[in-house]
């Protein structure tokens, strides 16, 4: 398992409803509705970024969560509100800026 999960581990499940807890609590279902690529600092970066749609009623503070995909990977992350979307349903946002692998030598 990765430290993180990747834009296409992402992509892949867009759409899908995912999992989050946090010590003490079973948690809650959310669901992925955007995935976006993001602006690097520089080129030996890359940024991309979640959106998860809480359900009705749940406004979750900005925490480090264990956020768990439809096929049962689970990554720890920080998940910050970033309001309401059309139909005033919370959103939480995850950030993700990482180094890009350096290029294989021949």
């Amino acid at each position: 398992m990765s430290a993180i999960p990747s834009h296409e581990e992402l992509a892949q499940a867009l759409g899908q409803t995912w999992h989050i807890s946090w010590e003490g609590h079973p948690g809650i279902d959310v669901a992925l509705i955007e995935v976006n690529q993001g602006r690097a600092m520089n080129p030996r970066f890359h940024c991309y970024d979640a959106v998860f749609r809480q359900p009705a009623g749940v406004d979750l503070p900005q925490h480090t969560y264990t956020l768990h995909s439809p096929n049962a990977t689970s990554w720890w992350v920080m998940l910050t509100p970033i309001g309401p979307d059309d139909d005033g349903l919370r959103l939480l946002q995850a950030v993700f800026h990482v180094r890009t692998p350096a290029p294989a030598l021949p």
